[in-house]
């Protein structure tokens, strides 16, 4: 649980550097050497994490193995769904507010 704070922590940082990069260009440098050292990050929290368990799984662990994930195929087209829902249901005020009145 720590770890996924840390890792949060790091992208919450990394967003602060993205909108200081839009006045201070070196702010956007520092941004995209974060951005590039994610995989890393990741890769050695979810080391630590697994080395933490030291080969016991938990009540957490076991339930999400037989909820059965969805594939990345899934996640996407989900996504996409999602996408398009929001888009719809946020464009009606838009419209609403934005339209033009006939004279």
């Amino acid at each position: 649980m720590s770890l996924g704070l840390v890792f949060g922590g790091y992208w919450c940082l990394k967003y602060v550097f993205l909108i200081l990069g839009a006045y201070w260009p070196v702010y956007s440098m520092v941004y995209w050497i974060m951005t590039m050292a994610v995989p890393y990050l990741a890769y050695r929290l979810t080391i630590i994490y697994r080395r933490s368990l030291d080969n016991q799984i938990g009540g957490f662990h076991a339930q999400i193995s037989s909820m059965g994930i969805p594939s990345a195929v899934q996640m996407t087209f989900q996504d996409i769904l999602n996408n398009v829902f929001y888009g719809i249901i946020f464009s009606i005020p838009v419209a609403w507010i934005a339209k033009k009145k006939s004279i």
